[in-house]
């Protein structure tokens, strides 16, 4: 998707991408809140696929816009720190989610219900739902340049390459 992301980054700019893919991400979120004992490999696969769908059009168009913004010398520790923080978020929000996915099921105790388990899932879900409709919230903050390969050649990435690749004939 990093190459059809960056064409749509392009022509529509971080915000449209990022809340397009926040917009996936709560689908997603919604659908596995959902999930119960009767649900199919195929709907949790097709969850699944949207949330990555989403996530990698959040990450890519957020990360780069913010990495644009800073000097050229900085770029590097920009880019350990966006790593840094990345790491430490995601297992911090793994752990919430568990900690909710635990207590909601029971606090682990046996349950002779398997079902404990899916109020669980779903509540962690459910949660995790809530969160993406926050940055959704704030997904409206972010610039919305288009690059200006796309303004200039009015091709997106296409033009910018092929312009370059003829002037160096």
């Amino acid at each position: 998707m990093s190459p059809v992301n960056g064409i749509l980054f392009d022509r529509f700019g971080a915000r449209g991408l990022t809340v397009a893919g926040l917009g996936l991400c709560l689908s997603s979120a919604v659908l596995f809140g959902m999930v119960g004992p009767g649900v199919t490999a195929l709907y949790l696969g097709a969850a699944y696929a949207l949330l990555m769908l989403g996530v990698s059009m959040v990450s890519m168009p957020l990360t780069t816009t913010a990495l644009n913004s800073l000097p050229p010398h900085l770029i590097a520790h920009g880019t350990a720190m966006n790593n840094t923080v990345r790491t430490i978020a995601g297992a911090l929000a793994t752990a919430v989610l568990v900690a909710i996915m635990t207590t909601v099921s029971g606090g682990g105790e046996s349950s002779p219900l398997p079902s404990g388990s899916f109020a669980g899932a779903d509540a962690a879900f459910w949660v995790l739902a809530g969160v993406v409709a926050l940055a959704l919230v704030f997904a409206r903050k972010v610039a919305s340049r288009r690059s200006a390969a796309f303004l200039e050649e009015g091709e997106g990435q296409i033009g910018a390459i092929r312009s370059r690749r003829y002037a160096c004939r």
